[in-house]
């Protein structure tokens, strides 16, 4: 079978999205045979997000567009996946992580409230 995990990341009000991560297990995507994908892309062996997919998702891709969207301190809300590495840390000091507790229903997870099977059936690509 064909694996993908796209992660997605986005404020409370709609406002600062951060750019979707694909993580697929092909190191050439056969979608894009001309060019490089358009959106941020990682292959990993399961297309998982494993520790080191995410502390690049987190240095090279959450913490710039924090930095560039405000200059204020800001709270992420993340899942109680044990992928999500409790020690990376934002040097500057502005970005706290607040796990959510393990098996928490989708009220408290906003993007499980219908936004990522919307976004699946918005961005459908044929490969």
């Amino acid at each position: 079978k064909d694996r993908v995990t796209l992660v997605l990341c986005v404020n409370a009000t709609g406002t600062c999205k951060i750019a979707p991560l694909i993580v697929e297990t092909s190191k050439n995507p056969h979608c894009f045979p001309d060019s490089p994908c358009p959106i941020p892309y990682v292959d990993q062996r399961h297309a998982w997000v494993d520790r080191e997919v995410y502390k690049g998702w987190w240095l090279d891709i959450f913490l710039p567009a924090i930095r560039k969207f405000t200059k204020e301190p800001v709270a992420l809300l993340m899942d109680h996946c044990p992928m999500h590495d409790p020690t990376l840390t934002d040097p500057t000091g502005k970005v706290e992580i607040i796990f959510l507790p393990p098996n928490c229903t989708p009220v408290y997870q906003p993007l499980d409230q219908g936004i990522i099977s919307t976004f699946q059936q918005f961005s459908r690509v044929k490969c």
